[in-house]
């Protein structure tokens, strides 16, 4: 599997653009079954090139040497994974997708909502990172059959997610390749290797 294969113009406007959601009206409250169902854990290795603890953002390279930011505010101050030139293990699982937008133009984006609550910590380990993320991504492929979205993150990362709402789908506007604002459900965590 590649991974991390993104257009270097859409890595560059992700690293420029990560940040917090403003709040919504409503805050969220969700239980991680809801939120991941069975959806499964991948792990991969990356190697720290900067910290930028003003934007909350570890800049890391993969072993293909792309390089993008993690917007990760819960670790920013944490010295065993923070330091230049560390290894570090991510796992990493995908949610659901709860909407999917149209792009508007502009900067390509990728911001965190701050208004969700968990219910649980369902069957995920108690150091993930669970959040509800908006990001401007390429649409590779919409599956109405199997209620799924593929798309290209702005880490780089081919991701395929069940759309929570099959209606979302149904109404979408999107064709292959074009840029949409996807919100999915996303858990994080990072390990030092020794």
């Amino acid at each position: 599997m590649s991974i991390f294969r993104l257009a270097k113009a859409a890595a560059l406007a992700a690293l420029l653009s990560v940040g917090a959601l403003p709040a919504l009206a409503d805050p969220i409250t969700i239980t991680v079954e809801d939120a991941f169902g069975d959806a499964v854990t991948t792990t991969f290795d990356v190697q720290v090139v900067g910290v930028f603890a003003e934007r909350s953002e570890l800049l890391v390279k993969t072993p293909n040497r792309d390089q993008y930011a993690l917007y990760l505010p819960e670790v920013i101050n944490d010295p065993e994974l923070t330091v230049k030139n560390r290894v570090l293990e991510v796992s990493y699982v995908l949610g659901v997708v709860t909407d999917i937008e149209v792009f508007p133009g502009g900067d390509p984006g990728f911001t965190v909502a701050d208004n969700v609550t968990w219910a649980d910590q369902g069957n995920l380990p108690d150091d993930f990172i669970k959040r509800l993320v908006t990001a401007t991504a390429k649409i590779e492929r919409v599956d109405m059959a199997n209620g799924t979205v593929t798309f290209i993150a702005p880490d780089g990362e081919t991701r395929t997610a069940k759309v929570q709402d099959p209606k979302i789908l149904k109404e979408l506007k999107v064709r292959p390749g074009d840029l949409a604002d996807i919100t999915f459900y996303e858990a994080i965590n990072l390990d030092a290797k020794a």
